[in-house]
């Protein structure tokens, strides 16, 4: 099942890592859509002192959709890119059903 979907402002950042996540939040009320297949940035120059315990590991990761309140959240992959440059192929995040 194909479905369109436009990316407010035509912007689509790709990656929800340190450079996809401020550039969105600094994008701020104009709106952007990130692409990820996380709804987190993880910190990873802090993991080594989440780790010993000296930090706590919530201040390790900050959920995306707080961290750019005004950019749409797509939770997948971007795997190609169409002809005319503002067409993209997505691939969304599966639930994966754990055993607990």
């Amino acid at each position: 099942m194909t479905r369109s979907r436009t990316a407010p402002n035509g912007v689509l950042v790709r990656g929800g890592g340190f450079a996809g996540a401020y550039v969105a939040r600094l994008l701020g009320r104009r709106g952007a859509t990130i692409v990820s297949p996380e709804n987190f940035m993880l910190y990873t120059p802090m993991l080594a002192e989440a780790a010993s315990g000296t930090l706590e590991p919530r201040h390790v990761v900050v959920p995306l959709r707080v961290m750019c309140p005004h950019a749409a959240l797509l939770l997948g992959r971007a795997v190609s890119l169409g002809p005319p440059a503002s067409q993209h192929a997505v691939r969304q995040a599966r639930r994966l059903a754990r055993n607990l």
